[in-house]
């Protein structure tokens, strides 16, 4: 776990500032749409909360609260919220490097400072445990309809499938999503498309494809149902990746909470 503990102006007492860099998203979503200016990778400070049963409530309030203050005090991060399973709550945060990680506590404690010390504190006795990790969206492996039916933030829903490699099958895994991103264009595949690469916190090596859509029944349909030709592509990827595992990928269905949603005036 990666707890950045500071002290922030005009407070009493330490703060665990970093605790709401759970909510500083800017998800993989957010990199899809700044693809077509160039294929560069992003890299992402990752923040994950489980909530206590018994306050989900009250944790779903305050932040709602906090993102307000956001708006009122021009919070300079995008914030984006996804529900990643039952009482788990999973955020991202764009960094042009690792030092601005530190930074990003010094912004967030003019949004405390309005929020309230008292406030903030029950805010944390709502969560049973959190941790914070980094990856990277590699941007020469997004895929982009050429003519999506409908656009990047009209889809909700997520596939996240998290790949753990054995060592040194990196080449051989970016290889085989290289090709099946080439059959995924050939075959004029609606589904938008992440790769990202687990860096710090993570069980390296470890790649994530996540996958996009407008509904839960729409995003299951799609890997259910898909023309013969395509359909055998996808089981020949399978087969390449499938010996490159040292486990079990784990699956999740993901839902973006666009009421927690904040982007900075401009962005």
């Amino acid at each position: 776990m990666y707890l950045l503990t500071l002290k922030i102006p005009g407070m009493k007492k330490l703060f665990h500032a970093a605790l709401f860099l759970a909510v500083m998203v800017l998800c993989p979503v957010f990199h899809l749409e700044a693809q077509e200016a160039g294929q560069t990778d992003q890299l992402y400070y990752c923040w994950e909360e489980t909530v206590k049963p018994e306050f989900i409530q009250d944790y779903l309030a305050y932040y709602k609260e906090l993102i307000g203050i956001c708006r009122e005090v021009s919070y300079p991060f995008p914030i984006v919220t996804w529900e990643a399973r039952h009482m788990v709550f999973q955020f991202w945060s764009p960094m042009n490097s690792l030092s601005d990680i530190a930074s990003i506590p010094w912004a967030w404690g003019r949004v405390i400072e309005r929020f309230g010390e008292e406030k903030y504190q029950s805010l944390q006795n709502t969560i049973l445990f959190k941790y914070a990790k980094t990856a990277t969206v590699l941007g020469d492996l997004t895929y982009l309809p050429a003519d999506p039916n409908t656009s990047v933030w009209e889809r909700d829903y997520c596939r996240w499938i998290e790949m753990y490699l054995k060592p040194g099958t990196d080449t051989d895994f970016l290889e085989a999503m290289q090709w099946f991103n080439a059959q995924r264009s050939a075959y004029q595949v609606q589904q938008y498309l992440n790769v990202t690469r687990g860096d710090l916190g993570f069980e390296q090596p470890d790649y994530i494809v996540t996958y996009y859509d407008i509904s839960q029944e729409i995003l299951d349909l799609s890997f259910q149902v898909a023309t013969e030709e395509f359909s055998k592509s996808y089981q020949e990827f399978l087969t390449r990746i499938r010996k490159l595992f040292r486990k079990p990928p784990e699956v999740l269905n993901l839902y973006r909470i666009n009421e927690l949603t904040y982007f900075p005036s401009g962005s």
